[in-house]
This record gives C-alpha cells, sequence and structure tokens, in this order.
C-alpha cells in the first residue's frame, strides 16, 4: 500500500514539476505514515522510532494554510517537542516550482484523495521521498495527536491481568479497571519512561512489548521503579 502511495506521489511530481501545486493541499495534520504502520505491527513506541533515521525530518506537522501568503507550519521532530517555520515557494532544480519546508524538503500533495504528502530531499530527487498521512483532527496540538495515535496503536483494547481480571483502555483515553472507570492522559518518552496519568489520581509509567504490557509505579528519580500490573493482550 505504502509502495503504491508512494509511486502515486511521485507520478504527481513527474508530471507537475513546471507549477506549485495549490497551496490549500497541504494544509491539515500529518504524521509519518511509516511510524504509525511500525506502531501498529508491534505495539512498541521504541521499536516505531527506530526507522526515522533522518533527524531533520518531522516526525509530524500541522500544516496552517490561512492564505497563498500566509503558510505557517508546526512541526515535531519527536514526541515532545515542537518548532514553528514557514513554507516557502521556490524554483528547485529537478522539480520546477515547490512548496519547501526548512529549505531542504520538497512538498508534493495527493492531490487526487488529499490522504497524503510526501517529502523529498531536495538535493536528490530520484530518492524515494517520505510519506506523511493525513490525520483528521479538530485538535491541532501535535502532542495531542501524537498521543491519541499511540493510545489507538498501543494501548486500546481488552488487556487481562495475571488473575484474569479485564482491563480496557479506549479510544477517547478513558479506561475501565477493575478499581473503576476514568479518563487518563499519556505523556511518550523516546527513551521508554512513558507515563499514564490517571486524571485526579495516580501516575504510573508504562512499557509495551508485542501484546505485554506493564505498568509501574515511579520512583523518586523518574525510572520506571517495581512493576505492579502486567497485563496480557486479549
Amino acid at each position: 500500500m505504502r509502495r503504491n502511495i508512494v509511486l502515486l506521489l511521485a507520478t504527481l511530481v513527474a508530471s507537475s514539476a513546471a507549477f506549485a501545486q495549490n497551496v490549500a493541499l497541504f494544509d491539515g495534520v500529518w504524521v509519518r505514515s511509516d511510524m504509525i504502520d511500525e506502531l501498529k505491527r508491534t505495539h512498541s513506541v521504541h521499536a516505531a522510532m527506530q526507522p526515522l533515521s533522518q533527524p531533520s525530518l518531522p516526525l509530524a506537522m500541522v500544516i496552517d494554510v490561512q492564505s497563498d501568503s500566509i503558510r505557517t507550519c508546526t512541526i515535531a521532530r519527536s514526541f515532545n517537542d515542537s518548532a514553528h517555520t514557514q513554507l516557502l515557494r521556490a524554483s528547485i532544480p529537478g522539480f520546477g516550482l515547490r512548496y519547501v519546508l526548512n529549505d531542504r524538503w520538497v512538498l508534493t500533495a495527493d492531490s487526487l484523495n488529499g490522504q497524503y504528502i510526501a517529502l523529498y530531499d531536495k538535493t536528490n530527487a530520484i530518492e524515494k521521498p517520505f510519506v506523511y498521512a493525513r490525520i483528521p483532527s479538530k485538535n491541532r496540538s501535535l502532542q495531542f495527536v501524537l498521543q491519541r495515535i499511540v493510545n489507538l496503536s498501543v494501548l486500546e483494547g481488552r488487556w487481562v491481568d495475571t488473575q484474569g481480571d479485564e482491563y480496557r483502555f479506549f479510544a477517547d483515553q478513558h479506561a475501565e479497571w477493575p478499581a473503576g472507570t476514568f479518563q487518563y492522559r499519556l505523556t511518550i518518552d523516546p527513551k521508554g519512561r512513558h507515563r499514564l496519568q490517571i486524571t485526579g489520581g495516580k501516575l504510573y509509567t508504562w512499557e509495551c512489548e508485542g501484546n505485554t504490557l506493564k505498568l509501574y509505579v515511579p520512583s523518586d528519580k523518574g525510572r520506571k521503579g517495581r512493576t505492579i500490573i502486567t497485563l496480557q493482550r486479549r
């Protein structure tokens, strides 16, 4: 599927190199599609971050097109940072007139369906692009969007502990545990010290590998501490 998307976007570059695409096509919230695929496949944030080898590439971005001349972009290179920049229109050898991010990445939109954009390295027009998927979200905070993606890809669903008791996590970030029902928020740490904060209640650190989810009481030094709940996906 992703290969077909890349080929489609490459065709769009070749067929429209003489002019810049309508900038409105780039408006929206965009997240690296290979990161989403890896999260769904492995249920591991650490594994999903491994393919992201280009440090100057965004993990996710929000492009806000207010007019043809006002094109702001908020980018995140990890789950916990963001920076503001602008899309510039420039003539790039091998591409023609294009919108460019950070004076390096040439943007091309899926003008047929509007569901993907691609970033090409402007120094190498024939290199395979990096593909980003559109994320429908009224809330355009990148931390909110990334938190929801991790929740949907890793935590959402039914889990059981060693006693057979059921724990459920939902897409809207509420949970049903044997002890009760509550809302929660996530903090994602690429080093593995992820946090789950129950609204008005306990703080846990957590890690998930495959179909095993472990919740810990955090230590005073921010480490994961002792395991208190081990869950298996149902």
